[in-house]
């Protein structure tokens, strides 16, 4: 049996709203559009909110960057089969929760820092708080 590879064709990311459900925080990140956000991206959302974030809020990701993106290197021909992975991309669909936060202490606009935390991603975001 031949194992599968790793590579995938990019696709298109969905307008079907996603029906996400809030599990399990206080206050969540939202999208409103759809679009493709790499590791890196998520990974600088991410120390952006535990920055402002005091200690003992728990943050909780809801979105992976688990689909693997393949390039070429640079001045290299054309063909000779697709080009190796590069990176790893999330694709995120309308109305999909990126991270919640969860047991927040009072004193702190969780929604300003979710709001401008989210300026770090390339699709357009909204804070809810979930009570």
């Amino acid at each position: 049996m031949k194992k599968r590879s790793l590579k995938r064709h990019k696709g298109r990311v969905s307008l079907i709203p996603k029906i996400n459900i809030v599990r399990d925080g206080e206050y969540s990140l939202i999208s409103t559009t759809t679009g493709r956000v790499t590791a890196k991206q998520l990974a600088s959302l991410f120390m952006t909110v535990k920055r402002r974030v005091p200690a003992g809020t728990k943050i909780l990701p809801r979105v992976f960057a688990t689909y693997p993106v393949t390039a070429k290197p640079l001045e290299v021909r054309m063909g000779k089969g697709k080009g190796s992975i590069d990176h790893k991309i999330a694709r995120i669909r309308f109305n999909s929760v990126i991270l919640e936060l969860k047991s927040t202490t009072p004193g702190y606009d969780y929604l300003e820092i979710l709001r401008l935390s989210g300026t770090k991603l390339p699709v357009r975001t909204r804070v809810a708080k979930n009570i």
